[in-house]
């Protein structure tokens, strides 16, 4: 009986003492804070490409800062932006579509991410990049 005993008491104590190892690590110390933008850009940007755009659907995400940065898209219609990136886009609603930009290296990175365009009055009006 003493030995079920000491056994529950040791396993409560170990639990709690997990746990609050685990709750120090997460709020109170700086590893909570630690800046893992680093893993996350670990590609080399391109500035923007039509041919090398949409030749490799999967190396887009390369290209994605300058097209956004830049601003080349702005102010175009969806006819223009179709000749410059192309016919295989996805379209949310009639004001904003999307097109595909592949997998950006980054530890458990699972969805790939897109350029999204929203359009008023027929421009684009602002671009985007969000995972999927």
């Amino acid at each position: 009986m003493k030995y079920k005993k000491l056994k529950y008491t040791t396993t409560a104590i170990t639990l709690i003492a997990l746990v609050g190892l685990a709750y120090y690590f997460l709020f109170v110390s700086d590893f909570g804070s630690i800046d893992l933008s680093a893993w996350e850009q670990s590609y080399n940007e391109i500035p923007f490409n039509e041919k090398s755009w949409k030749a490799d659907k999967e190396e887009r995400f390369v290209m994605s800062k300058d097209l956004i940065d830049s601003k080349i898209l702005i102010g175009k219609n969806l006819t223009e932006v179709i000749e410059l990136l192309g016919k295989e886009y996805n379209s949310y609603s009639e004001n904003t579509i999307s097109y595909y930009l592949g997998f950006i290296p980054s530890p458990g990175n699972l969805d790939p991410d897109v350029l999204e365009l929203t359009f008023e009055n027929d421009r684009v009006v602002k671009v985007r990049q969000h995972g999927t």
